[in-house]
């Protein structure tokens, strides 16, 4: 056998080896890159990384734990579908124009990423606009920021982009 022959043929069992472990499967939300039955977001990996470097979070501001805003919302969380809810937390919580985003776990719900708009005297939580739950096998960034931007258009888009989870929305 030639030396190009054997080239050719190594290329050829090589590609056949590659594409017998790894391949784009559809599923219900886009495409996933499975590598031996592992799944991978490609394209949620790159829109993530693309979000981080095109966004502009300039004006978004971190509200730390033990403010009376914090507290506040923690409060109507807490309140917003007992008994579930008595036990939320708040792990990260940022504000623009008066909206905020929280992110909250809790002891027997899932994590969830609670949208508050203004309101008169409080903060109105935005219910059809709350995730909750794990995004396995997309990335929980992009596909957290494009649910809550559908749900809610009138919120502020520096607010939902500048937002990078906390918590791990991947199943355990």
């Amino acid at each position: 056998m030639t030396k190009r022959a054997s080239f050719y043929l190594l290329l050829i069992v090589g590609l056949g080896v590659l594409l017998n472990h790894m391949s784009w499967r559809e599923k219900d939300h886009g495409y996933v890159w499975v590598v031996d039955e592992q799944e991978i977001d490609v394209l949620g990996i790159v829109h993530d990384k693309w979000n981080k470097l095109t966004r502009n979070c300039e004006h978004v501001t971190h509200i730390p734990p033990k403010s009376a805003q914090y507290l506040a919302i923690e409060l109507l969380i807490q309140n917003y579908s007992p008994p579930g809810s008595n036990s939320a937390q708040i792990r990260s919580l940022w504000s623009l124009q008066n909206w905020a985003l929280a992110e909250v776990e809790f002891e027997d719900l899932l994590p969830a990423v609670v949208l508050l708009q203004p309101a008169k005297d409080e903060p109105l939580i935005v219910s059809h606009a709350i995730w909750s739950g794990y995004t396995s096998p997309w990335e929980p960034a992009p596909f957290i920021r494009n649910y809550l931007s559908t749900q809610a258009p009138d919120a502020p888009p520096p607010l939902i982009e500048c937002f990078d989870p906390e918590i791990r929305f991947l199943a355990p």
